[in-house]
């Protein structure tokens, strides 16, 4: 494994509001009750070539074993639609906890980025090593690449996918210059020895491609934000309830190490779900605070209003350019947890996970 990275696991001030949720105007809408849905696979309706969960098709470690109940670690939850705040709890950003300017490692200082999300399904675990172990030998096996176009959320805009807020265009899906030898190659980091652990240090091509793969697509930013925020809530973290209740402890964050599950003073991860249920999100997602940062479809860059169904498909200018991250356990030996639902951050870390989304 990596050395831990040492961190403080403080508290964040609770500003002791009665409201449990922010006021998206005139236009928002009402509370959304939560579904109920079992917690069981469901075949999203992949797109043509692809047959959904084949990661988990072979039963074993990291593969039927997820969490408390050792379910299926292709277990996919439903997440109904609605509107919500990107990247703002009302909170932490303003209030302290920023960890930087936007868009990058920080949350936005005002309530003016709405974004209507339809409803769709965010699996429950990050991808096991196990998982990706098994599409690098099917893929190595079989020589399989994903077609020009896959990867889009087919259940949109007529099968367009969703509307890139650069051109105004529908989704574009894979790019074939994407399939290149860099797809079937390991992750370089040691934790991936571990069925049950998170894959970790992905490139996002590869998580794009596992998606397609296995029945899916990579969540935008704005549906990855809107699940761990709990849609109109807004939790300050993924398990807030009350939603703006700053409570965070190592029983709920999966922000431990292997050595010592109990303490929070390393940012090495821990297994898939370890933390399931307490550190659940409203529609029971794991691990969408601590453990890894994930990749999601956009472009990081300012956000663009209006947002529905959006996606940011325009590459910024600027010399390091990176994929939004979501969920970041740490960022550095002296920082705070950031495992708030509001913060962005960039690939300058380098060591990444992610999950998949699939249609309703």
């Amino acid at each position: 494994m990596r050395p831990a990275r040492v961190v403080f696991c403080a508290l964040a001030l609770a500003l002791g509001c009665g409201r449990t949720g922010l006021d998206l105007g005139a236009e928002g809408p009402a509370p959304l009750a939560d579904t109920g849905a079992p917690a069981v696979p469901v075949d999203a309706g992949p797109m043509p070539g692809a047959r959904a969960f084949q990661s988990c098709e072979t039963p074993g470690p990291g593969i039927d074993d997820c969490g408390p109940n050792k379910e299926s670690c292709c277990t996919t939850l439903p997440v109904p639609a609605g509107k919500f705040i990107r990247s703002y709890d009302g909170v932490s950003c303003p209030g302290g906890a920023a960890a930087g300017p936007p868009p990058a490692l920080g949350c936005y200082l005002d309530s003016s980025h709405v974004a209507s999300v339809s409803a769709f399904r965010l699996d429950k675990y990050l991808v096991t090593v196990a998982r990706f172990n098994a599409f690098l030998a099917s893929i190595r096996a079989t020589g399989w690449r994903p077609s020009e176009g896959e990867g889009r959320h087919a259940h949109l805009n007529g099968r367009r996918g969703l509307i890139d807020v650069g051109s105004g265009e529908p989704e574009h899906g894979w790019n074939a210059s994407w399939n290149d030898d860099t797809l079937a190659l390991d992750p370089g980091d040691n934790d991936n020895r571990v069925p049950e652990m998170p894959i970790n240090g992905v490139t996002w091509a590869q998580a794009y491609a596992f998606c397609i793969w296995d029945g899916g697509f990579l969540p935008s930013e704005a549906e990855w934000n809107y699940a761990a925020s709990g849609g109109e809530e807004q939790r300050v973290y993924p398990w807030s309830s009350p939603p703006r209740d700053t409570t965070v402890d190592c029983a709920h964050a999966a922000y431990t190490g292997m050595l010592d599950p109990d303490a929070c003073i390393a940012s090495t991860a821990y297994f898939v779900g370890a933390k399931s249920p307490l550190g659940d999100g409203r529609w029971g997602q794991a691990d969408l605070a601590g453990l890894r940062g994930e990749w999601t479809l956009d472009w990081l860059a300012d956000y663009v209003d209006p947002c529905v169904d959006c996606v940011n498909l325009r590459e910024p200018d600027g010399a390091s350019p990176s994929r939004a991250v979501r969920g970041y356990s740490h960022v550095g030996a002296a920082s705070p947890p950031h495992l708030l639902t509001s913060l962005r951050a960039d690939n300058s870390y380098g060591w990444n996970g992610f999950r998949c989304a699939r249609s309703p």
